[in-house]
């Protein structure tokens, strides 16, 4: 298959390298038409050697597990079991899939308020205070004659900062329909994110913070592709509905877009309800205004002006009508 390339990122992850030849780029080929992906490339391991050339004594990876794309998300591990005997000249591959490790969409109702750790890189003082109250407390501990491990000065630490370096609300968000939490090609960008800030937080490395800004624009590329795909399956949608005059399904959808949310406001007596706008513009909110509303707009419309010409009217007057035309029949007739 080669070295991970961009083009091939809906398919495969980015380990297992090597050469490319004319088999790996068919299977390659194969997995984007059947929305299959090579299960093994998402996971670092210490090697991928399935086959080993007995004359040359040369290694290839020639067998792999594929998983189709909606399972993905249920994808733990995969590699080569170099252990299992096969009776053959290749090694077993194997995946493990656990169908409870969904990742699950977070929703935020309201603002988190979090221990602003970035403080720590940004004030002095309150490096200084915070370092200062924790030697303190172990200080305290060693002259009582308590023995001192690391779990301890960990604790000590994270109840420090959680006390004295200040808390920040945490901004609540919430992503529309179009958002998939569990893209996968979304879900490693955000891995590599957080272990990119992680790394430049310790180690202030101008490579890893590059890096984080490069990965951030293509979250964002992603998200944008995301929702393009989205509403643009819904266009079809609406399109197809249209054309099957499925007026049920066509208004369902247009609902996704237009919203189906009503406008809540406090009215008069206290209670909660949706209010109805009058003509001049303002906004009904009590029952006695909502009906007085509607009344208006009913009197309004059906009370209109007859726009009936002249000759409609001739031909709709009452006329006089010869009732002679209706006696029996005569002999002579």
């Amino acid at each position: 298959m080669g070295a991970y390339r961009e083009e091939w990122d809906h398919v495969r992850g980015k380990y297992i390298g090597g050469e490319c030849n004319e088999n790996g780029t068919l299977l390659l080929q194969f997995c984007a038409r059947s929305e299959f992906v090579l299960s093994a490339t998402f996971f670092e391991k210490s090697s991928y050697t399935t086959h080993v050339h007995a004359p040359t004594q040369q290694e290839w990876t020639l067998d792999h597990c594929l998983i189709s794309l909606p399972c993905r998300k249920f994808l733990v591990d995969s590699g080569v079991n170099f252990e299992a005997d096969c009776f053959t000249d290749h090694f077993m591959v194997y995946m493990t899939i656990d169908f409870n490790s969904v990742i699950k969409k977070k929703r935020y109702q309201n603002a988190v308020r979090k221990t602003d750790y970035g403080a720590m890189y940004t004030e002095e003082d309150i490096r200084k205070s915070v370092g200062k109250r924790v030697d303190e407390l172990l200080g305290a501990r060693m002259e009582a004659g308590e023995i001192i491990i690391w779990e301890d000065i960990m604790s000590i630490s994270r109840t420090v900062c959680e006390t004295m370096i200040p808390k920040v609300a945490r901004k609540v968000f919430s992503k529309g329909d179009w958002f998939d939490p569990n893209d996968v090609v979304l879900c490693d960008l955000l891995k590599e994110r957080r272990r990119l800030r992680t790394l430049f937080l310790e180690t202030k490395s101008i490579v890893a913070n590059r890096e984080h800004k490069a990965i951030q624009k293509l979250i964002v590329k992603r998200e944008r592709e995301m929702r393009d795909a989205f509403w643009q399956k819904v266009a079809e949608d609406i399109q197809e509905f249209d054309d099957k005059n499925d007026a049920r399904s066509l208004y369902a959808a247009a609902k996704l877009i237009y919203g189906n949310k009503k406008i809540k406001m406090k009215r008069g007596d206290g209670s909660g309800g949706a209010g109805l706008y009058r003509k001049d513009g303002s906004f009904a909110t009590t029952d006695e205004e909502i009906n007085q509303t509607w009344l208006e707009h009913c009197q309004l419309l059906f009370n209109q002006p007859s726009e009936v010409g002249d000759i409609t009217r001739y031909l709709g007057a009452p006329r006089v009508v010869n009732v002679t035309l209706a006696r029996p029949f005569v002999i002579e007739e």
